[in-house]
């Protein structure tokens, strides 16, 4: 069984790493995933329609910049896994997408 943290403690944990990234300069190339995993706590405690808002923008965001080999992949499965777990119907046509563009962008 899974637990969730309190939208106190995301909150949290998101602030101070999101301060942490943009105060260092360094590693903004994988805050991203940072907020992909918060957002699947947050989906986990049941706001899955926000979570998978701030997924699907951390995911297009990996896809622009080309990142998508680094951190893309996860990613990517961490919003299908949502995505299915809502199981809305347009939500499954979704997935086989998103895993059919990472399968494609990956063998190039």
């Amino acid at each position: 069984m899974q637990t969730c943290r309190s939208a106190r403690t995301i909150d949290v944990i998101e602030g101070e790493l999101s301060e942490a990234f943009l105060r260092g300069g360094y590693l903004l190339f994988e805050l991203p995933l940072v907020n992909v995993y918060l957002a699947r706590e947050q989906a986990r405690c049941g706001d899955r329609d926000e979570a998978i808002t701030l997924m699907r923008t951390a995911v297009d965001h990996l896809f622009r910049e080309g990142h998508l080999l680094g951190w893309g992949i996860p990613e990517t499965g961490v919003l299908v896994e949502t995505l299915l777990d809502r199981g809305a119907e347009s939500d499954v046509v979704r997935s086989r997408g998103r895993d059919r563009a990472v399968s494609v962008r990956a063998s190039r």
